[in-house]
């Protein structure tokens, strides 16, 4: 009886058409060694192979700006199964913010993890970023993934210099700001390494843009003359008109054997303007002069190797490039 069974079954296997079990034995055979099968979804899906994973992620660029998606692809040709991969934020950091595949800039944020404010980007912790943080509209400065309120000083960045106090952007505040006896100029958050306030400057010799001799190290055209230049000299023929460069009060005017006939006129933001080798100066101590009023003449006085004037521009006291003011 048992025999008889078994024909039959052997028998209904047989009756099945050759080519059809052919395929199966080979499809079968291809699945379990992890060779691709081409298939379409809904034989797959029938099926419910193991999805085998391509090594490749894939961006999901129409989203990649809002939630930093991507994915994996079943490697099985015909399989629309795809598997979400949350890798992109630490990528993100890494390379300084921005998305390698969208070229999109990306803000980090804090968030607070056992009382400690850490930098986050897409849900993932950035241990390794060090750097500006925008948080509810303010900038801070963060460290090795952690937030930063102690921090004070310049903050170099590849664009920009900003000023930080206990950690965070001062976009109110404007003074000067010493770092490795260097002096900045800091406004708006921004530092500056020359002056960038209020005080409008014009050129003080408005029929004569001539510089012979610019501010810094130079053979000292005569004996006597500094070799180390703290201005510039602009040439031009006795009697030229000399205007204030800005708007002020004249503090001094006098003769000196190295300065000739000169005058200084004190503005704000610290700065004060000395004009020399004047042939005559036409104001005097604690007068009100605006910008471009005339207040001498070029000249020849004092130790000098020909007429010009000598401008100079001091900041505290100490003396500063006037080309860093100028409209030139």
């Amino acid at each position: 009886m048992e025999q008889n069974k078994a024909k039959e079954k052997v028998h209904i296997r047989m009756d099945q058409p050759m080519i059809q079990k052919t395929i199966s034995i080979v499809v079968c055979a291809a699945m379990l060694v992890g060779f691709p099968v081409a298939a379409n979804s809904e034989r797959v899906k029938l099926n419910a192979h193991p999805h085998q994973m391509s090594e490749t992620i894939v961006a999901a660029e129409a989203t990649c700006t809002q939630d930093g998606v991507a994915y994996q692809e079943c490697q099985y040709e015909g399989c629309d199964y795809q598997e979400s991969v949350e890798m992109l934020a630490l990528d993100h950091a890494v390379e300084g913010l921005s998305c390698s595949r969208c070229g999109t800039e990306f803000e980090p944020n804090f968030e607070v993890i056992d009382g400690q404010s850490l930098v986050y980007v897409y849900g993932q912790p950035c241990t390794e970023y060090t750097g500006l943080v925008t948080c509810d509209g303010e900038q801070w400065y963060a460290k090795a993934g952690v937030k930063n309120t102690e921090y004070q000083g310049l903050y170099h960045t590849d664009e920009a210099v900003y000023y930080l106090c206990d950690g965070k952007v001062q976009l109110d505040y404007t003074d000067y700001y010493y770092e490795n006896g260097k002096k900045w100029y800091v406004k708006e958050g921004l530092a500056y390494d020359h002056y960038c306030g209020e005080v409008t400057f014009t050129w003080p010799t408005p029929d004569c843009w001539i510089v012979t001799s610019y501010y810094g190290r130079r053979n000292a055209p005569v004996a006597g003359a500094s070799s180390d230049h703290k201005g510039i000299d602009i040439g031009a023929m006795p009697g030229v008109k000399i205007v204030a460069a800005a708007a002020g009060t004249v503090v001094e005017t006098g003769y000196h054997d190295l300065r000739g006939n000169y005058l200084i006129i004190k503005h704000g933001d610290g700065l004060k303007t000395i004009y020399m080798h004047c042939t005559k100066v036409f104001v005097s101590s604690g007068q009100q002069v605006s910008c471009g009023e005339k207040v001498a003449t070029v000249g020849s006085t004092g130790n000098v190797s020909g007429p010009h004037l000598h401008f100079g521009v001091y900041l505290d006291g100490t003396p500063v490039n006037p080309m860093f003011y100028l409209p030139y």
